[in-house]
Parts: C-alpha cells; structure tokens; sequence
C-alpha cells in the first residue's frame, strides 16, 4: 500500500452507529452507518475515510448548524483501491463544523487470512466442520468492516446493532455488553451497548459456537470463551487473569472502565493475542492450559501473553499513542508489564532472570545490527506500521522503561503512571506526554535521558580498562555493533540497504552512499546517557554508588583501600553491554567458581560475553566461554542459568554441524551435563518445584542435542511402551522423545508419528510436539513429505507455517537445501506468499536466511529476495541479511 495523508485532519469522527445485516452462510454482509464529526481544516469538495472491499452503494452528507440540518449533495463517489480510500465528492464546498454522513454499503467476510473480519474454522468432537467469524484489525483492516478514519488518534464512540438470522443461537460477542437480544419478523436483533471513546483498531466482533466459564470481579464480569470442546483447559487463564486484573487495578491507582472484559480462544489467529477493548483475543495455545497436554512452559507464555493483553487496557486502550511511530507507549509498556506482573503473582518462576536471557538479550542482539532503527521512528503509512511490530518496539522500549522504573523507584514510577492516566484517559498521547509524567518524581532531566535512547538506533557498549594506577577503572561508551570492521568500509554492507536498491544509477548511487557515510560518521558520535551500577563484593566504596554516565568517557578513583569493583550494571537491569579487560575477566572467572555473584550478575556477565562473541568482539574465543559455563555450572544451576547455557551451545552445535564437526562438542555438552542430570534426576516427581521442571528440561535437551547414548535408549524405551498412546508420554518429555525418535531415522516411526499427528489435530500441545518430530527427519523423502504437509490446509493452518518452515529448515544440511530449493527452484516462495500475512512472511524471510553459513550462499539468497521487489519484505531483508552477515564473519 502506498503513503498515505492523515485524514483524521480533514474529518475527525465523533462516533459510529452501525447497524450490520450479517448471512454467515454466504459470508456476504450489508451495513448501514452514521458517522457524526466534525471539519477543522480548510474548505474542500470532498470527504475522504478509510475502505477496503466494501462496496459502497449511497452516500448523503449533512451539514449541522445550530438546530438545522442541512444536507449537502454527493456529486460522485470514488474509491481509491491504492490507497484504501473512499472519496466523497460534493458539488459545494464543504466549510468547517460539525457534519453527519450516512452509508450505505456492502462486504464480505474473508475465508483466506487472518485480517480484518475473517472465518475461522474447526473441528467438533464429531469432526464436523464449524466456523467462527472473528476480527483482527491492528493495524489498519477495520476499514474491511466498515469505513472509518482508521488511525489511532481518531478515538470515537462505536454503537453496534447487528442483524442475524432468527433462528442462529450462535454467541455473540463484541467490546460491549449486549443491551437486547430479540428476534423480530424472522431476525435476531442483537444491540450492544455503545464503546467508550476509543480507536478504530480495538474493535472487536466475534459470532460463532462458543463455551465460556467466569468470575465476578465487583464490578466487572471477566470471561474465557472457546470451542466447546476446549472449555475445560480455560481454568489456569481464568485464574491468572482475574488475579492480574485486581494487581493493576491496585498498582495504576486507576480502574478498569468496562463492566465486562471477555478473553477469546481462536482457533485461527495470526498474533499472540490482540488488545481489544473488552474483548480480547487470542491463538488457543496462549490461553488454554491442558494439564495432560501442556508444560510448565505453556504455563509461563500464557501467564505472560495474558498479562501484556490485559497491561494494554491501560497502555494502548485507555490511553493511545497518536500514530504509529510511537507505538513502544502501547507494547514497550505491555512487555513491562507482562514481566512485572507474571513476578508479582508467581514468583516462583523467577521470571524477571528469564527475561534477561530472553527478551532484553534478543532486542540487544537485533539493536546491535546496522539496520536497527529508533523507538520513535517515522512511519509513512500503515503497511509500514507492520513493520514496527519488532523487536525493537516490544523489546528493547521494555528495557528502556525497566531502565526508567530502577531510577525512580516502583513507588514514583507508579505515580506518574496514575498521572499519566489521570491526564490522557480515552485521548492519545505523545512520548513527551509520558515523560513529563514522570518528571514530577524524579531528579534527572528525563527527556534529556532518554533522548538517544528513543531517537536514534542502537545500544551502547562500555569498555572497560583499568587506569594508569591500580585504583583506577575507566569506562569508555561506543555503539555496539554486530559488525564492527565494516563500518569504515564499504556502506553496502554495513547498511544493507544498498542491496534493496539495485537499480540505482550511477550519480545517485554516489548521493545514497554519500548520505549513509554521513549516518554513520553521525552514529560514531552517538552518547547515550548510560545508568551506571558497580558490583562490588566487598561493598567498602563510596565511589561504587550508582551514576549516569553522560559522557564518552569516565574514570573512576578508589581509595587506597577500597576492592576494585567485579562488575558494571548491577542483575544486567539496564540496556548495554560491557566488555570487561583480561584482568577483570580473572577475577570474573574465580567468583563464578565460588559462586560470590548473585545469580543475575552471572547470568548478565555471561549473556555479554556470548553477545561480544557472536558479534566477533570477543578476543578470547567460545572455548573461553565454555570453561566459564564448566566453572559455573556448580554454584549457578539455575533455569535461567541452563537456558542460557542451551542457547550458546546450540549456537555453537549447529554452526559445527554445517561442517559435520559436532563431535567435540558433543563430549563437553556429556561432561557437562552428566552430573548435574543425575543429581536432579531424570524423571519428575512429586515434590519437584517449578525451577527443577525448567532445569531439568534444558538438562535433557543438551543430553538430546549430544545424542548422550543413556540418554537416546530411555528416550526410545519411552516411545515403544507409549507407542499406543502417545498423549501418555509425559508433557515435560515429549517433544525431547520425538527429536531423538526423528534422529534415529526408522521409517516406521516417522509412520507412527504422521498417524498420530492427523488423529490429534485439535489436540494442541500434542500435535505441535507431533510436528516438531515429524519436522526433525532429515532424509530427502522424509523431507519433501513434510514441505507437502505443511502446504495442506487439513493438516497446517496458515499460522502454524511459518513454524513448520523454520524447523524444517533446522533439521539438518540437506533438509535446508531441499527447502531452498523449493523456495528458489520450485514454486515454494509464491505459495508462501499467497498464505502468510505480511507479518509471517517476513518472519519467513527470517528463518529462510537463518540457513545461510557462507558468502556463496548468501549471495544466492540475497539477488533471489532482491528480484522479487517486495516492499513488505524491506525490513525483515535488511535485518536478515545483517544477522546472516554477522553469522558467516562469526568464528
């Protein structure tokens, strides 16, 4: 779609009334609308929302003065397909004030994708087939419903009449309670309650064959609907999210506006969960919990999931960000949240750690590319705004408010929030808006702070080196970069972007380089204003208080008798990276043999060296790193501590394997594991707590990964006597039976597993496990059998592709070879692209170059995504092509 103007400045809505004729058998619906708004711009003949395949079929403009109502002439109507345009054309000018428009128009449900007002179909226990007709409208297809001003900032009243056969008994949701439901002359009339003033986006519809259980929570009805059949796994969501509605509440100071608030299961659903006001939607697998089925993992990503939609209520729903380009004040906040309240409520889970080694190291890893951008970044058009739905927007805007919350404090912090909301309730806001908030209860100039934070890309590296005498640390700040040395080279590669613009001639050629060379010359200079935090063990300095770093450089005196500190940035809490000097890298080594770091000083000590290394910046090598996780292992056997662990060698095992070097590596990942698999156990019990299920699974996957010889024959004797039932097989092992089933390569039990993946399909956890197995067959005939069931529409619904392709993919060197074959030779990426959303298919393009291990490769792949000139491919290309990069340079 092409850039396009904002119209709430020429028309902004005050609120919609929509009465909705809906024929779920033909799909075909007809509404009648009235838009009442209003004119603040300069005269025109012509009013123009927001469509797209609507047809619309009238259209009267009246024009409000006082108490008279004058209509004004509709000249033509015009629909602008590029643009998702409709223009209203007039024969008089149209002046400023306030204007009723009445529509009359025509749509169709869709039955291909997962946007706008689409089917969603499954199976009942019967294995009839039924259907679901839901919404996804973030962010821009509410325009597929019915035309509007669909940006963000034109918040208005909706009221909704929706009109059905009399005999559909179907359940019937939307943001609103309902306020009648009669039948009349063969019509079932259902009219809900109007919205309070809110944004296009959060609005929600959803009609189809549903079960629900519920608490009454005061004032408020809190609900979980599903499919009948999957009713009785909504009973961990309905407690969690009761339980976390109640926390924010208490912490926002600030109420939930709405009497009810529904929690939907969709079959097909292409995000995680979708914020509606009210009625929230979201994939099965991240609000049902099946205790037969499900793992304590399941468990924390629906506790997570959850928490961030309900956070958005707040963020997002209550108060909206004005466009697109500040959209880290919904989601940086709602990825805040869902770690702050998961922690509050299940402490146990430790889950603030794991989100040191999950979330904040995966935005560094992503913001240290030369394609990374701002928080705050202009976006043109809404199909850009898609692409701002990335790491860096969720991520790294949630580290930089964690950043904020450890400078004011949980108590201040909340202030400003509850001011926030105070001043902004059901209006949109800016990130200024936000900060002078904050600002009231802080004594650091918080725009000045967060000023590179939010405006320019990247993070900062601290380098530390010890001064001209040994009482002296210095500290010298850089941006971190995953690819260093072509900086000061050539800007093709440092940028990536040049290879999106092949074309170009050779006079502005010369201009782009030009202009990328002065960015980077500019991104050289780059000072962040950086929280800093000394570790000392002794804890006998004064000057081991916190600081913000303002400046390129700073050193730091100690007194005669003052210990050195270990470390900088205190549990990893704030967003940098630091590189440590050999010296201080003895000393690191020895506390974590005794165990004299707490555990997330470890764990964030650790994830920079890794980083550093991935990113060639880290001189002493992964055999270093390695000896550092053997030194470790007795003192910091964490969860955390062996995720950590799992994800650093599986880096390293599947580098090896691209070459057939593995072997090596194998007999460390035994001695290493061994011991600590022994202690724990192999088999859970009773009495295991949540942290001996998490470690014991990462102990098992590396066992899995090395293909430990105990460790293959338990597996197989689990598989033969499940070999009946494999939904027997313990949750918590499953999907590590199945890997090392695949590995053993035997036709019959790739047999097995197809049977019982196609017997299983609405059984979610254990069919996901299914195809992660069945995916792990490496051999040729095994391999294109599994691209042709991830292409059939019985077996794989469209959002499970993209998952299906990744693994795939990661199975072994032929299996990827045979996929991009398919994807280059074949007619592989035209499927993938008449299936995937733009959203997945740039996810596709990310796991199809997570395959590229050399230069010749990656030539390959790179003219191949060039030639097809895919605008909604830009980004994932840049950022791809930048990791690729990265990974073949990496040793």
């Amino acid at each position: 779609m092409a850039s396009s103007n904002r119209l709430i400045s020429q028309f902004n809505p005050d609120s919609y009334s929509l009465s909705l004729d809906l024929n779920k058998k033909t799909k075909l619906f007809e509404g009648s609308l009235t838009i009442n708004g209003s004119r603040k711009s300069k005269p025109s003949y012509r009013i123009t929302l927001n469509q797209k395949g609507l047809r619309i079929i009238s259209a009267r403009i009246f024009f409000l003065e006082k108490n008279n109502k004058t209509e004004v002439e509709v000249k033509r109507i015009v629909h602008h397909s590029r643009l998702q345009e409709l223009r209203i054309h007039t024969d008089k000018q149209i002046t400023s004030g306030r204007y009723i428009l009445e529509l009359k128009y025509k749509g169709r449900v869709s039955t291909k994708g997962t946007n706008g007002f689409y089917v969603s179909r499954w199976q009942d226990k019967d294995l009839k087939n039924k259907e679901i007709l839901t919404t996804q409208f973030e962010t821009h297809y509410a325009r597929q419903l019915l035309p509007c001003i669909d940006e963000p900032e034109a918040k208005a009243i909706f009221k909704l009449q929706l009109n059905l056969g009399s005999k559909d008994q179907d359940t019937i949701l939307f943001n609103t309670e309902i306020e009648s439901d009669k039948s009349k002359d063969s019509i079932r009339e259902i009219e809900f309650r109007q919205t309070p003033v809110m944004s296009s986006y959060l609005l929600a519809l959803v009609v189809g064959e549903l079960d629900s259980i519920y608490k009454d929570l005061g004032k408020t009805k809190l609900s979980i609907y599903s499919t009948p059949d999957k009713i009785k796994s909504a009973g961990f969501a309905l407690d969690f999210a009761s339980k976390c509605l109640k926390l924010l509440e208490q912490k926002f100071q600030t109420p939930y506006p709405l009497d009810k608030l529904d929690l939907v299961a969709v079959p097909d659903f292409d995000a995680g969960g979708m914020e509606n006001w009210g009625l929230i939607t979201f994939r099965e697998d991240l609000l049902l919990f099946s205790d037969e089925n499900s793992t304590l993992s399941d468990k924390q990503s629906i506790a997570l999931v959850i928490a961030h939609e309900l956070a958005h209520q707040w963020f997002g729903n209550l108060v909206t960000m004005k466009w697109w380009d500040e959209l880290w004040l919904n989601e940086g906040f709602a990825n805040f949240m869902e770690y702050y309240l998961v922690n509050q409520i299940h402490p146990e889970w430790n889950i603030l750690e794991q989100y040191l080694i999950t979330d904040k190291n995966y935005a560094i890893r992503m913001d240290s590319l030369p394609s990374s951008r701002p928080i705050v970044n202009k976006i043109n058009s809404p199909h850009q705004a898609v692409d701002g739905f990335d790491a860096i927007t969720y991520e790294k805007s949630g580290s930089i408010i964690r950043m904020i919350f450890n400078i004011l404090g949980e108590d201040k912090f909340m202030l400003g929030l509850k001011d926030y909301f105070e001043n902004f309730s059901y209006k949109s806001a800016s990130s200024d808006d936000l900060l002078s908030c904050w600002q009231e209860y802080s004594s650091i100039n918080l725009k000045e702070f967060t000023r590179t934070w939010l405006y320019e890309p990247g993070l900062p590296k601290i380098e530390i080196s010890l001064g001209n005498n040994s009482k002296q640390i210095c500290l010298h700040q850089s941006r971190f970069l995953s690819e260093p040395k072509t900086r000061a080279g050539n800007p093709d590669v440092s940028s990536g972007a040049l290879g999106l613009k092949p074309n170009l001639k050779k006079k502005q050629r010369e201009f782009y380089i030009n202009n990328l060379k002065n960015s980077l010359s500019k991104e050289d200079k780059q000072i962040w204003q950086i929280p800093i935090s000394l570790v000392d063990l002794n804890n006998d300095s004064e000057a081991s208080n916190d600081f913000v770093m303002k400046k390129e450089s700073h050193s730091i005196q100690f007194k005669k008798n003052d210990s050195l500190p270990i470390k900088i940035n205190k549990s990893g809490e704030n967003f940098y990276i630091t590189s440590y000097p050999e010296e201080m890298l003895t000393s690191i080594s020895e506390s974590l043999k005794k165990g004299s770091l707490e555990e997330g000083d470890a764990l964030n000590i650790l994830g920079d060296i890794i980083m550093l290394n991935r990113a060639g910046q880290f001189e002493a090598g992964s055999g270093i790193i390695l000896e550092l996780i053997m030194s470790a292992k007795e003192n910091y056997g964490s969860s955390q501590f062996w995720s950590l662990t799992t994800g650093f060698i599986g880096y390293l095992h599947y580098h090896l394997k691209q070459n057939c070097q593995e072997d090596l590596l194998n007999k460390y990942i035994n001695n290493l594991v061994v011991t600590n698999l022994n202690k724990l156990g192999f088999d859970s019990s009773k009495s295991d707590r949540s942290e001996d299920t998490m470690t014991r699974f990462e102990l098992l996957s590396l066992a899995s990964l090395a293909r430990q010889e105990e460790f293959v024959k338990r597996m197989r004797h689990i598989f033969e006597i499940s070999s009946n039932n494999l939904n027997s097989i313990d949750s918590e092992k499953r999907i590590l039976v199945f890997y090392s089933i695949a590995k053993d390569a035997y036709q019959k039990d790739y047999d097995q597993l197809i049977e019982s993946y196609k017997s299983n399909l609405n059984e979610i956890g254990l069919r996901d496990d299914l195809a992660y197995g069945l995916a792990m067959f490496e051999s040729k005939d095994r391999v294109e059998n599994n691209i042709r069931i991830m292409q059939d529409p019985e077996l794989v619904r469209d959002q499970d592709i993209v998952s299906w392709l990744s693994q795939i993919i990661s199975s072994g060197k032929e299996a990827k070879q045979i996929v991009l074959d398919w994807i280059m030779k074949d007619d592989g990426w035209d499927w993938l692209d008449h299936n995937l959303s733009q959203f997945d298919k740039s996810n596709a393009v990310k796991v199809i170059t997570l395959s590229v291990f050399s230069e010749k490769e990656l030539s390959i792949l790179k003219k191949f995504f060039q030639n097809l000139e895919d605008i909604e491919i830009e980004k994932s290309l840049r950022e791809s092509l930048d990791i690729a990069k990265s990974r073949i340079n990496w040793h």
